[in-house]
């Protein structure tokens, strides 16, 4: 669990100094729901940052914006 807050600490710095590039999640614990991978990546919609994620399933792409105060 101490790895998660790092890890989660670390990613909201990055994003709230403007440092964030990029992100790759891989390798998911339950292969049950399909789910491959997790992309995020930072992106401007209606002149505010937000975090776009692409989750790839084994069959289909989603991708999903969140504003960063919803982080």
């Amino acid at each position: 669990m101490e790895h998660q807050n790092i890890f989660i600490q670390h990613t909201q710095t990055a994003l709230q100094t403007g440092t964030f590039s990029k992100l790759t999640l891989s390798n998911p614990r339950s292969k049950s729901a399909g789910l491959r991978n997790v992309y995020g990546r930072l992106i401007v919609l209606k002149a505010a940052p937000h975090l776009s994620c692409t989750l790839r399933y084994q069959t289909r792409d989603e991708t999903k914006n969140y504003a960063l105060t919803e982080i």
